[in-house]
């Protein structure tokens, strides 16, 4: 599931709007809530269940945040690189009728769209390039473990994981990582409830 969690972007493109790759995402929700819940019932680390969460969570987020992360690291090390990097960015953050008036030739949607395939995987090669690179891969690395920890210096972390096969607090302080089993937390009522709301 962790291997299948980290695919979720393929079904998730970047030449789809937003609606269409919300719609695509949903179909799969819940899969890294289990996994994580498989994870820890296997007998693994806490931080190991929380990365997975991370994964899946950031899917949407990621596809966001890859277009607007911060660049000056990047311009720094690459400025070409980081000019190429934002130009796709753009082009790929904007709806098909801004790609047809970016353009001083008439297009139709079958052109429009094969714009679109193009930039995306320039920007996907992009982005590989970037976290192939040692100097450059952190600007799209989740924390690690230490710095999740640091990110606990002003109080404890906690993250809920509900899922049908077990439920649990994930708990992160500047010390450790760990998870508690929340045995009365059951998936089906936290659905009744969030229907409820």
């Amino acid at each position: 599931l962790k291997g299948a969690t980290k695919l979720l972007p393929m079904i998730s493109p970047r030449l789809l709007n937003r609606a269409d790759q919300q719609d695509n995402i949903a179909t799969f929700s819940g899969l890294a809530s289990t996994g994580a819940s498989i994870l820890l019932e296997s007998g693994c680390e806490a931080f190991e269940a929380l990365q997975t969460l991370e994964l899946s969570r950031g899917v949407m987020n990621s596809l966001l945040l890859e277009a607007r992360i911060d660049t000056t690291d990047l311009e720094n090390y690459d400025p070409n690189l980081a000019k190429e990097f934002m130009a796709l960015r753009d082009q790929l953050d904007s709806s098909p009728s801004d790609f047809l008036k970016a353009s001083d030739v008439p297009v139709g949607p079958k052109l429009d769209m094969e714009r679109r395939i193009t930039a995306s995987k320039r920007f996907n090669e992009i982005i590989d390039k970037i976290r192939s690179d040692d100097k450059t891969k952190s600007v799209f690395l989740g924390p690690s473990m230490d710095e999740l920890q640091s990110l606990s210096d002003s109080g404890t972390i906690v993250a809920i994981n509900v899922s049908s096969i077990r439920s649990d607090a994930l708990i992160v302080t500047k010390d450790r990582t760990w998870h508690y089993r929340l045995q009365d937390l059951h998936q089906a009522d936290v659905l009744q409830r969030a229907q409820n709301y």
